[in-house]
């Protein structure tokens, strides 16, 4: 991906929403996604948990595993940009760790019905 893209921290969309009337939530994506894998659940969980620490301050942030079965999790997170976590996704250490573990994920960008 040749994607330049500005990193923003939580605390910029406060300031950006004060200046602007926006609520700071409403700039967030949400995001649910579904995942199958050969490894074990508990390995899955512990390895999300590690990069998410490593690789995700100030994009992920928060998120929560659910454990379908043992090889498979639903999963919801909430990020500060989309591209940002895609490219999270698409690291060579990601892309290897997918195929060393058959790990498949389904993303879908929530939206608020009203």
């Amino acid at each position: 991906m040749n994607l330049l893209i500005k990193k923003f921290r939580f605390s910029n969309y406060l300031n950006l929403s004060k200046l602007e009337g926006i609520d700071p939530l409403f700039l967030m994506e949400k995001l649910f996604v579904i995942c199958s894998f050969d490894c074990s659940f508990q390995y899955y969980e512990q390895t999300v948990k590690q990069w998410v620490k490593e690789q995700g301050e100030g994009i992920v942030l928060d998120f929560e595993l659910i454990k379908i079965n043992d090889h498979k999790s639903h999963s919801f997170y909430t990020v500060s940009n989309l591209e940002e976590f895609l490219i999270m996704l698409d690291t060579e250490w990601a892309r290897e760790w997918d195929k060393a573990n058959n790990c498949r994920d389904i993303i879908y960008k929530l939206q608020l019905v009203t």
